[in-house]
């Protein structure tokens, strides 16, 4: 019976030899290390970025917090500044009403005299 099926080449025979193989398997095994090694090389790129992003938002959030209490605190000084103003401002009205009172109690005092000197007079 004749055999229909291809026989496989003997060793040495169309496939590398012995030397270019191990080439091969040397520029793989380099390939496999470069991978490796890019892949290990961007995930600390990422470790690092993560961190300076990580250290940018703490750095914005101290900002946004020093100036929000600056704010507050400025805010409480008008608030303080104001409140003294209108302080000034009621004992302003109250001296003055005070000295109108007291002025027109020194007009009826000074017109009841003036008319007790007149009946006086008389």
């Amino acid at each position: 019976m004749s055999d229909s099926k291809e026989t496989p080449a003997p060793p040495g025979i169309g496939s590398p030899s012995c030397a270019d193989q191990g080439q091969l398997e040397e520029r793989r095994r380099q390939r496999i290390a470069a991978k490796e090694e890019k892949s290990k090389n961007d995930f600390l790129a990422g470790l690092a970025e993560r961190k300076r992003r990580e250290e940018l938002a703490a750095q914005e959030h101290a900002a946004r917090v020093a100036a929000a209490k600056t704010a507050r605190k400025e805010r409480s000084a008008a608030l303080q500044a104001q409140r003294a103003e209108q302080q000034r401002h009621r004992e302003a009205l109250e001296k003055r009403r005070e000295e109108k009172l007291a002025q027109r109690e020194q007009q009826r005092r000074d017109k009841d005299l003036s008319l007790i000197r007149a009946i006086c007079a008389k």
